[in-house]
């Protein structure tokens, strides 16, 4: 609730940065609080059961991008570079 209310368009909308921190100590505190309830809820704890083996991934299959729907492989690089890094190459502020 309190990270949607930081995202208000409006500066008037959004909570004091007192709050924030008070919020955000509130959730550290019920955290760990649990955490002492129920000391196994830590998924640390389990690393030691993971298994050791990884899977092999599945072999990529090239031929689905040769049969696209048309358009070169510069369509496909400059749309893809656009659509991802638009906001890094031009950052806009709220």
């Amino acid at each position: 609730e309190t990270a949607e209310k930081c995202l208000e368009e409006q500066g008037i909308d959004r909570p004091a940065m007192g709050d924030v921190l008070w919020n955000l100590e509130y959730a550290f505190q019920l955290q760990e609080t649990a955490m002492q309830n129920d000391p196994d809820e830590n998924s640390t704890n389990h690393i030691a059961d993971l298994p050791l083996h990884c899977p092999e991934p599945e072999p990529f299959d090239t031929s689905v991008i040769g049969r696209g729907v048309g358009g070169s492989d510069d369509d496909l690089e400059d749309a893809t570079t656009s659509a991802v890094f638009s906001q890094l190459v031009n950052p806009r502020g709220r």
